[in-house]
């Protein structure tokens, strides 16, 4: 239920109007310039108040992210899905400056899930902006879902121009729709013989802001991720501990 506010003038009440309250976006973080160094996306930051630039916003939790694209910049976001087979969708809104985005969503071995570039499939038709999702400005602004995780785990959402396609090996696997029965980018199936981490190149087409909403069934805290140096210490470990191992056996 919305607060009520109380107008009141020359000492009366006069009229009590109902007052929207609003998530305060989360301000980005740089630098968020890689898997390693992603800015967390916490359960805790997740609601359902109400926002008619969200999709199904009362029934499915959500987070927005206030952040801005420079440069050759790619930011990164890291974030827990807690069951199999929840449902989650995420949405670029008002972008300044004219900015086209991409979003490439991404498992937790920075392999390629899904990618969205614009408010239609632009490789098939001419996007206008009867395109547009709620809250978008331009068609350019990007969408990735409904999505389907197949597993619980830690996954990461990256935003960068759309020139930035992400070089990866994976078949594509179709077309996904959006809750208003829109274009919601592709998903792809990682190469099971040759998948691997997605490269990113990142590519300069000018600054701006973005407002990036993530909708998450189930979300949780995502697991941290270990600096290089801890898996070359783990690298230089693990021969001590199967010694250790077979030595117990032994016993």
């Amino acid at each position: 239920m919305k607060p009520l506010r109380a107008i009141v003038f020359s000492g009366f009440f006069l009229l009590l109007l109902p007052v929207a309250v609003l998530a305060t976006p989360i301000a980005e973080i740089e630098d968020n310039g890689s898997l390693s160094a992603s800015q967390v996306i916490h359960a805790a930051d997740f609601s359902t108040v109400s926002d008619g630039n969200i999709f199904q916003s009362t029934t499915i939790p959500h987070a927005t992210v206030s952040g801005s694209l420079s440069g050759s910049d790619v930011d990164y976001y890291r974030f827990g899905v807690g069951a199999a087979n929840s449902i989650g969708f995420f949405d670029i809104d008002q972008t300044s400056n004219g900015i086209d985005t991409l979003l490439t969503l991404l498992n937790a071995a920075g392999e390629v899930l899904a990618i969205g570039d614009d408010n239609c499939d632009s490789f098939v038709t001419s996007c206008t902006s009867a395109d547009n999702d709620p809250g978008s400005t331009s068609f350019l602004d990007s969408f990735i879902g409904a999505y389907t995780f197949g597993t619980a785990g830690t996954y990461y959402l990256a935003v960068s121009s759309a020139y930035d396609y992400p070089a990866f090996s994976g078949y594509f696997g179709g077309a996904l729709t959006r809750p208003d029965a829109g274009y919601g980018g592709d998903y792809y199936l990682p190469d099971v013989f040759s998948g691997g981490p997605a490269s990113l190149t990142p590519v300069d087409l000018g600054a701006g802001d973005y407002l990036l909403h993530f909708s998450l069934a189930n979300a949780v805290d995502p697991l941290s991720v270990p600096e290089p140096g801890a898996f070359a210490l783990f690298g230089l470990l693990l021969p001590v501990l199967l010694m250790a191992r077979l030595r117990r056996r032994r016993d």
